[in-house]
């Protein structure tokens, strides 16, 4: 089976550029930022639900969404949303199914934000 999910981005990178002002430093500051701290809310995340703690889980879920939401990536937005909502509804063999796919999307997110963080890591350097 042909698995092409990742040759679609998971982030608009031109509303990425757009939201930055066009600026690839701040594009690129913005991008490190998140490569710092999403393994942290996935964390949470995972934590919760080893605990079967779905409050919790909606909960870090919720949080990360707000931090996704900066970087245009729709589909990782949509997937913590159903996350989410799971949670709200206690169905954690869901929550199970949407978190691995939630890992898979957020570490594509960081791959495609790597070409920005690494030009503002470069520019600072000079």
């Amino acid at each position: 089976m042909n698995d092409d999910r990742h040759d679609t981005p998971v982030m608009d990178h031109t509303a990425f550029m757009k939201r930055v002002g066009g600026s690839r430093h701040f594009a690129g500051r913005v991008a490190t930022y998140y490569q710092d701290h999403f393994r942290h809310y996935l964390t949470q995340i995972s934590a919760a639900l080893s605990a079967d703690n779905a409050p919790d889980v909606a909960y870090a879920a919720h949080a990360y969404k707000g931090i996704v939401g900066e970087y245009c990536a729709a589909p990782i937005l949509r997937c913590a949303q159903t996350l989410e909502e799971a949670a709200r509804r206690n169905d954690l063999p869901e929550v199970k199914e949407r978190f691995v796919q939630l890992e898979t999307a957020s570490l594509q997110l960081s791959n495609e934000l790597a070409d920005y963080a690494a030009s503002w890591q470069h520019e600072s350097n000079d």
